[in-house]
């Protein structure tokens, strides 16, 4: 539940769409409690608000926002309406993680399997996720090789942040020992 108040925190989201998306998932709460839990996140912290004003000051002033990569979102047409700002408040978190997981995972990766001569073999690239077959005496060497490259400081707007980077291992995508 807690992932979902911050979602909804982060991305300006209110009490019935995220009554809406709860149920969904078959969990009941009402829009007024769903409401109460997002505000009490607000009150504890409140720089998600200066952020969102920000964000907004950005998006009128520039018509565009700019993420860490380069990778553009436009607002040309002018209109500015709160799921214009939803869409502004979701665009650097959502767009930071595929730049993330291809410029320091998929590719160095690609690059260590060539050099290496293994024999893992990268099936997807998922937005936030690598999905690949490695035989049993590479899972480890791949697993610290990808929390090597993926764990790496990347800067932010003002801060340098890492994303933990964690790991599913199974015999096949559904089943598997999770590592966090």
């Amino acid at each position: 539940m807690g992932k979902v108040v911050r979602h909804a925190t982060n991305y300006d989201m209110h009490g019935h769409t995220m009554s809406d998306g709860l149920l969904k998932e078959g969990i009941v709460e009402t829009p007024t409690e769903c409401d109460r839990m997002i505000n009490l996140l607000h009150a504890a912290d409140p720089d998600i608000r200066m952020w969102h004003a920000d964000t907004r000051a950005k998006v009128m002033s520039n018509k565009c926002l700019v993420n860490s990569w380069g990778r553009q979102l436009l607002f040309e047409d002018g209109r500015f309406t709160d799921e214009t700002f939803r869409q502004a408040y979701a665009f650097i978190p959502q767009s930071e993680v595929p730049g993330v997981i291809n410029q320091y995972g998929l590719v160095p990766l690609d690059r260590q399997i060539i050099t290496q001569g293994w024999k893992t073999v990268i099936h997807l690239q998922g937005h936030d996720s690598l999905l690949m077959s490695c035989p049993p005496h590479e899972v480890w060497p791949v697993m610290d090789f990808l929390k090597q490259s993926l764990e790496r400081p990347r800067t932010i707007g003002r801060e340098p942040l890492i994303i933990p980077c964690e790991f599913k291992i199974g015999q096949s995508w559904a089943n598997g020992t999770e590592f966090k």
